[in-house]
């Protein structure tokens, strides 16, 4: 992250990097039908307060702020708004199934860690199905590992981990999954 001295904008970077992971040597995870799409997004970002905090904002009011002020639950509720959004557009019958017979989503509150290290490589999205397939009042809950360090945390001050809801696993629910009578 950059600030531009004359006009005090914010220049910041994004980077991705896809992995898949196909590495276990177990046959059924390798090879029997699951998921096709993302499973999360896994993503490091700057803080809300270090942007405020960057672009000049008064301290005290903007930051340092414990808590963040946009959360990994309020991100999952906009990736599952995505996919609905995109199955309305390209393909409403499906929508429309889903909205007769499947299970909703319960977006949880986030799950934090302690470290980033733990956040890298033991922690995940939890996206809990439950039990059943075939009762359409139990929902799937859904809950992101989230790490935040403000801008006075001692270590790394100024991230924000979040694994989030993939979109491309919402359509799947939506038209796979979810549905309450595709095994009738």
């Amino acid at each position: 992250m950059t600030v531009d001295p004359v006009s005090g904008a914010l220049d910041l970077t994004i980077v991705a990097h896809a992995t898949y992971a196909n590495n276990s040597f177990n046959p059924i995870k390798r090879f029997a039908p699951g998921y096709a799409g993302a499973s999360d997004i896994s993503c490091k970002m700057l803080s809300g307060d270090k942007l405020a905090k960057a672009a000049g904002l008064p301290k005290g009011t903007y930051w340092p702020s414990k808590t963040p002020n946009v959360t990994c639950e309020s991100m999952n509720k906009k990736a599952v708004e995505v996919a609905v959004s995109l199955l309305r557009k390209h393909w409403p019958s499906a929508v429309q199934r889903w909205t007769d017979q499947g299970r909703p989503f319960q977006l949880d509150k986030d799950h934090t860690t302690i470290a980033g290290p733990q956040w890298v490589f033991f922690s995940a999205l939890i996206f809990n199905p439950g039990e059943t397939f075939t009762d359409k009042s139990i929902p799937v809950k859904i809950s992101s590992s989230s790490l935040y360090s403000s801008t006075e945390s001692l270590v790394f001050p100024g991230n924000y981990y979040c694994k989030f809801l993939s979109p491309a696993k919402a359509i799947e629910w939506i038209m796979t999954m979810g549905l309450t009578e595709r095994l009738s």
